[in-house]
């Protein structure tokens, strides 16, 4: 269905090129539940900061949460690939 784009369906699929891949569970639980703690303590911390007459804007007030949405996707990609670069090392 997605051939024009390039996307083929394969029989196999490769550790390598799957979202946490060659993690186990363990690690991708650790790292999934400390990304919500990141992103609590992101989206708290900048709340904190920021005065609270900026509450009354709508574009400001999502702020926080958005810069802690970045900040957790960017956290969970850095981490994986470390998972990743490590189980290939050990390998």
């Amino acid at each position: 269905m997605f051939t024009w784009l390039g996307i083929k369906n394969s029989g196999k699929r490769s550790p390598n090129t799957q979202f946490f891949g060659l993690a186990s569970r363990r690690s991708i639980t650790i790292v999934l539940l400390t990304s919500i703690a990141v992103f609590s303590i992101v989206r708290f911390t900048l709340a904190y900061l920021m005065p609270s007459g900026y509450d009354k804007d709508i574009f400001l007030s999502v702020l926080p949460s958005t810069f802690g949405l970045i900040v957790t996707l960017l956290y969970i990609t850095v981490l994986e690939r470390i998972i990743r670069d490590r189980n290939l090392r050990q390998k």
